[in-house]
């Protein structure tokens, strides 16, 4: 995940850090919102960043007010990634191969493990 998403694996790792870390959450969280705002700032749709304002959506600090701007964001997002568009043809059979065929219409992102 670190290769591929920055801001996912900040996002994760503060989420995490609420509950197995608790000393470092604060600082986690704070620069898991950092990088998030950049993204969005600098106009970086990507479904990592969606994902990640998610994952910061539900994992939130109860004083935090801006959920709903994160939810309009992600939202917008994926409207452009065409998610919100039903599949014609149904998935395939095997497992593997619709794998490949949701990470190629850009509907699921894999992480290597």
């Amino acid at each position: 995940m670190r290769q591929r998403s920055t801001i996912l694996l900040s996002a994760v790792l503060a989420a995490a850090a609420k509950f197995f870390k608790r000393d470092v959450y604060p600082a986690l969280l704070t620069h898991a919102n950092t990088v998030a705002s950049r993204a969005i700032l600098a106009a970086d749709e990507s479904k990592a960043l969606v994902q990640a304002l998610l994952i910061q959506v539900y994992w939130k600090d109860p004083t935090d007010t801006s959920a709903w701007r994160k939810i309009g964001w992600a939202i917008r997002m994926g409207y452009q990634f065409h998610w919100h568009l039903t599949r014609k043809r149904p998935l395939p059979e095997n497992r593997q191969l619709a794998l490949e065929t949701l990470v190629s219409l850009g509907s699921v992102m894999l992480v290597p493990s």
